[in-house]
């Protein structure tokens, strides 16, 4: 029996190491994400507890900016519930897949906890392994070495930006515009759907900030509008052909 588990010990560490280096290129690319959002907080008034709260128990990546954003806004806390949830929905869907490989013997608490970690770019990771490979020690040492990453990146952008003159700091907002474009811009030049559908998004929500009536709606709400409104026009005219 001893031995047993001394083996069964093995495989988990050499799992866990091995996801731990899967996951070091999604930790390299989330250092400066994180980083930005750490400086974006400061610029935002908003105080480094609450940053590097947000990403150590959010962990949500995209959904951060637009939270922090919108509090700093002064939304009311519903709208951004609702935003946050709407933008991560897609996270039932990935949850729902690894869960599948899994199987039926990982406990509740392991796969909560798989499931907190569960990022997009873990999932990518994770999608592209042979499924006997899928173990939870495996993913649980890929998100772990990221999740590092999130949380040390937000933690040196907050410790960078109360370093920094108040001027740069100000300006730091920019970033958050910039990032948009470098993720959106790559896939709009290689998919005629990608770029029809984010053309299609940024005119609903021109016509929701501009229109004298509908305008009067809270941003919040006309973010949620507008993601509910473009996947359904994408659904629709643009089904994945693959799926």
């Amino acid at each position: 029996m001893e031995s047993v588990a001394k083996v069964k010990t093995q495989v988990n560490k050499s799992n866990f190491l091995q996801g731990v280096e899967a996951g070091v290129p999604i930790l390299m690319g989330y250092v400066p994400i994180a980083f930005t959002f750490g400086l974006l907080a400061k610029s935002l008034n908003v105080s480094a507890t609450l940053a590097i709260l947000m990403s150590l128990t959010n962990y949500a990546g995209a959904s951060q900016f637009i939270g922090i954003k919108l509090m700093a806004m002064n939304v009311q806390m519903v709208e951004i519930v609702m935003t946050t949830f709407v933008v991560n929905i897609r996270h039932f869907l990935m949850s729902f897949c690894i869960s599948k490989k899994l199987g039926p013997n990982v406990s509740m608490p392991m796969r909560a906890l798989l499931g907190f970690g569960l990022t997009d770019e873990n999932f990518v990771v994770a999608s592209m392994q042979p499924d006997e490979k899928i173990t939870p020690m495996f993913l649980l040492g890929a998100e772990t070495i990221s999740y590092l990453g999130w949380g040390g990146g937000t933690i040196l952008g907050v410790v960078v930006s109360e370093a920094m003159p108040e001027s740069m700091s100000n300006s730091i907002g920019l970033a958050l515009y910039v990032m948009f474009l470098g993720l959106i811009i790559p896939p709009m030049k290689q998919s005629k759907v990608i770029c029809g559908i984010s053309f299609i998004a940024m005119f609903i929500s021109a016509v929701l900030t501009y229109t004298p009536v509908l305008s009067e709606i809270s941003l919040g709400f006309r973010i949620v509008l507008t993601i509910i409104i473009t996947s359904t026009i994408g659904a629709v005219f643009f089904p994945d052909k693959e799926g």
